[in-house]
């Protein structure tokens, strides 16, 4: 007889829109870009590193629209959109977004004994670069390339626009991410980042045949 293990997990469920309406502000309908904000998040708080994203399948979620955390080639984390007949099945009104984590795995990754960074003493520079790829490259493969070009000098990068239709090409879709350089030795100068910029660009053309918008 074998025994049986109960495994334990974190879930979370998003749908409906973001923002009040009120005063002015705007509404946005969740899409899997905030499911994903949300666990990339949740690993963020955790001090969980070194994961990539990879596509992923599974009859709860919508084809094409799931995706997988893993680390050291195992998966610690599924989301993505609820399939529609799951959806029907369960008589849900809106599109849902769905994320499940490992917890005992997200457990043992995680960080617990923070140590926290002085406030910088030196200046950021931020710049925008948007790109137009096929739409079979997930968005965190350009960020993967510009934090290994960067290096420690990326403080943060992330997407802040997907955009498919006209007049883009049907095959294409445009990223657009914000990137945050700064060093913790000295001020940063247009000319240093100028070139670390043209570096991730050629990378970005030569691994994925990427195109430059302006």
């Amino acid at each position: 007889r074998l025994d049986s293990q109960e495994l334990e997990r974190v879930a979370g469920v998003m749908a409906g829109s973001l923002g009040s309406g009120i005063y002015g502000t705007s509404r946005k309908t969740v899409d899997f870009f905030d499911i994903k904000g949300i666990v990339e998040g949740v690993l963020d708080m955790s001090s969980v590193s070194g994961y990539g994203i990879e596509r992923a399948r599974h009859p709860t979620f919508h084809p094409g629209r799931c995706a997988s955390i893993h680390i050291g080639g195992k998966s610690i984390c599924l989301f993505g959109e609820v399939h529609p007949q799951v959806g029907e099945n369960y008589d849900l009104i809106n599109q849902t977004y769905v994320f499940e984590f490992d917890f005992d795995r997200l457990v043992e990754l995680a960080i617990i004994d923070k140590k926290f960074e002085p406030i910088p003493i030196y200046p950021s520079i931020q710049r925008d670069l948007a790109i137009l790829v096929s739409k079979d490259i997930l968005s965190d493969q350009p960020l993967q390339i510009i934090r290994e070009i960067g290096g420690d000098l990326v403080d943060s990068a992330y997407l802040f626009d997907l955009y498919v239709g006209n007049p883009i090409p049907e095959e294409k879709k445009s990223l657009a991410y914000t990137i945050e350089y700064r060093s913790q030795t000295e001020t940063l100068t247009d000319d240093v980042i100028d070139e670390i910029q043209l570096r991730i660009i050629a990378r970005l053309e030569e691994d994925l045949k990427a195109e430059l918008r302006t």
